[in-house]
């Protein structure tokens, strides 16, 4: 039995690339024959089946096998100078890899290794085989197929910290990706058939069309998953940007089933004597008649908004639904009486709303633009309690954030000001969402017709799959959490955008962070205005907040579920997603 690593490092740029540039080259590699060692059965046939799906996708690519130091080098030299000219450069490498002394290294078939120190001498730096897919302007992406098994005995000799115990974990940077098949310090498999269980997910799931690249990855998670009874789970560190990659773009995501949803997808063409049959939006000084769905941003700086049509909604959970709610959380029953009621409630016009939540870098622009400074503190969660950190701030919130993460630690006077600021620099009108349109929109549905409890469906499984909850990937940091049947991969907070969107186009209207809106809080549904417009009488210390978080399981998930915070405290687990009035 041999034994594989994969790592996955990608590199993204959010600076779109005319189409007459789009080059996609690879290369492939595959070493078996070594010479030292013995010979290994899979990596030529595993870098033979990528090479030929690769093939298939449009990508330019050269298949080296058995390459010798000299020759890995010479290939890795001729590919960078290749990559100056791509949008997107791939390498994929099958055989032998070594971690020494914290670096991890691709072994060539012609190296010894007879001394712990040669591995620098005669094998391939991870580093330089990332630096010849550097040169790609959008995509950058090394999948690393390789022995995870010390067959080079010297280098777990003189107290050298033993291989085959998994490789060094990789830290990423910026819109960077590191995923492992298996997490660090553990091992992966060769399988019993003619390719890894990698290979053979990756291959297949190259295949399909229309995958974006987060959700390729996630799903050769699963198969690998499956194929190995549960005993290896490949694990993705770091993150990448907003925008969509995908290395099989030939056909497009298909629309919702639902005939109400798919009427949504339709295209928009003016009528014969020019006026517009859809939405007439005034973007940056031009107007445009856009399509519910359609996204536009009004602002270089500003957020993407997507238009949604005017429809209407139940607004609260059925009797049914809180008889099942109290039953199955019953230590919580109370918590559902404020969304007992249940009411009709129609958004009389189209609107535009967040693509996802307001992002850090976002956020960061309006700071500089307004000198914006940030003081009180941040009240954060510690694993068990909440307590006020004085030094937590929307830059500083307790975890790892960058530019694409959700902005938080920011209280409603804030997100007011963030708007107003937005406002004023577009000459459009953005807010906060009501309670009523946050809700609407969350359910992507333009029909007041019985909807699931979250707007996938009822499973509680499939939440990873739409939002960043809590789950057994935090239950490994946090014991005590009792959260979704899945994996999401986030502890704490993900990348907007990085889980599927609802049937509106919207991103993490479910989980990652809470969303202020601009409500009152109520403890009823009773007295809602009934017309989109926010609630601005009751209890006006707290807001209502929608949407769940990070931190939350699954019956802070559902769509109806109604919530409240003080307006005037930030939290960790608390963003904002803005509104922009639609005048022609």
């Amino acid at each position: 039995m041999r034994f594989f690593w994969l790592a996955v490092v990608v590199l993204s740029s959010l600076c779109p690339v005319p189409a007459a540039a789009a080059k996609r080259i690879a290369l492939v590699i595959g070493n078996s024959g070594y010479q030292a060692v013995g010979a290994l059965p899979n990596p030529v046939k595993d870098a033979s089946v990528i090479a030929k799906t690769l093939q298939s996708l449009g990508f330019e690519t050269d298949l080296a096998t058995d390459l010798t130091a000299q020759g890995f080098r010479d290939a890795l030299k001729t590919f960078s100078g290749r990559s100056q000219t791509a949008e997107i450069a791939l390498v994929y490498y099958a055989g032998h890899g070594v971690e020494f002394d914290g670096t991890n290294f691709l072994v060539p078939v012609d190296a010894k290794l007879a001394r712990k120190g040669d591995v620098r001498f005669e094998a391939i730096a991870l580093e330089d085989v990332r630096e010849a897919a550097s040169g790609a302007s959008k995509l950058r992406l090394v999948i690393l197929d390789a022995c995870r098994n010390n067959p080079f005995p010297m280098l777990g000799k003189d107290g050298t910290r033993g291989v085959s115990r998994g490789l060094a974990k990789v830290e990423p940077g910026a819109n960077e990706l590191v995923a492992y098949a298996a997490r660090e310090n553990t091992v992966a498999g060769d399988g019993d058939g003619d390719n890894s269980p990698f290979a053979s997910a990756l291959a297949k799931r190259l295949g399909e069309p229309g995958v974006e690249i987060n959700f390729l990855f996630r799903r050769v998670r699963d198969d690998v998953l499956q194929a190995t009874g549960n005993s290896q789970e490949p694990f993705v560190y770091g993150t990448l940007g907003v925008e969509e990659i995908y290395l099989n773009p030939a056909a497009v995501v298909a629309a919702p089933e639902d005939p109400a949803k798919t009427a949504l997808a339709d295209p928009v063409s003016k009528a014969a004597n020019g006026s517009c049959n859809a939405i007439l939006v005034n973007v940056a000084g031009s107007e445009d008649c856009l399509k519910p769905g359609s996204v536009f941003r009004d602002a270089e700086s500003g957020p993407q908004m997507v238009v949604l049509p005017a429809g209407v909604s139940l607004m609260g959970s059925s009797p049914q639904e809180i008889a099942l709610l109290k039953k199955q959380y019953a230590a919580s029953a109370e918590f559902f009486d404020s969304e007992a009621t249940q009411i009709t409630v129609r958004i009389p016009q189209a609107l535009a709303v967040g693509r996802s939540h307001v992002t850090r870098g976002e956020f960061a622009a309006f700071a500089e633009a307004t000198g914006f400074k940030s003081d009180g503190g941040c009240d954060v969660f510690d694993g068990k309690d909440w307590k006020t950190d004085a030094a937590a701030s929307w830059q500083a919130p307790g975890f790892a954030q960058d530019n694409q993460h959700p902005v938080v630690c920011v209280n409603v006077d804030e997100a007011l000001a963030y708007a107003k600021w937005l406002s004023d620099k577009t000459g459009k009108t953005y807010r906060l969402l009501s309670e009523a349109e946050a809700e609407y929109a969350a359910r992507g549905a333009v029909q007041a017709t019985p909807q699931p409890r979250y707007f996938f469906g009822d499973k509680d499984r499939d939440l990873c799959t739409y939002a960043n909850v809590a789950d057994r990937t935090g239950e490994v940091k946090f014991p005590s959490w009792s959260g979704a049947p899945c994996k999401d991969g986030f502890v704490f907070t993900a990348p907007v955008a990085s889980f599927k969107p609802n049937p509106f186009g919207l991103y993490d209207v479910a989980g990652n962070v809470w969303t202020w809106t601009s409500d009152c809080w109520n403890d009823t549904n009773a007295g809602n205005p009934g017309d989109g417009s926010a609630r601005t009488s009751g209890d006006c210390n707290f807001n209502v907040i929608r949407g769940g978080s990070w931190l939350d399981g699954p019956q802070l998930q559902r769509t109806d579920l109604r919530n409240y915070n003080r307006g005037a405290r930030r939290y960790n687990v608390l963003g904002f997603r803005i509104a922009r009035t639609i005048d022609p």
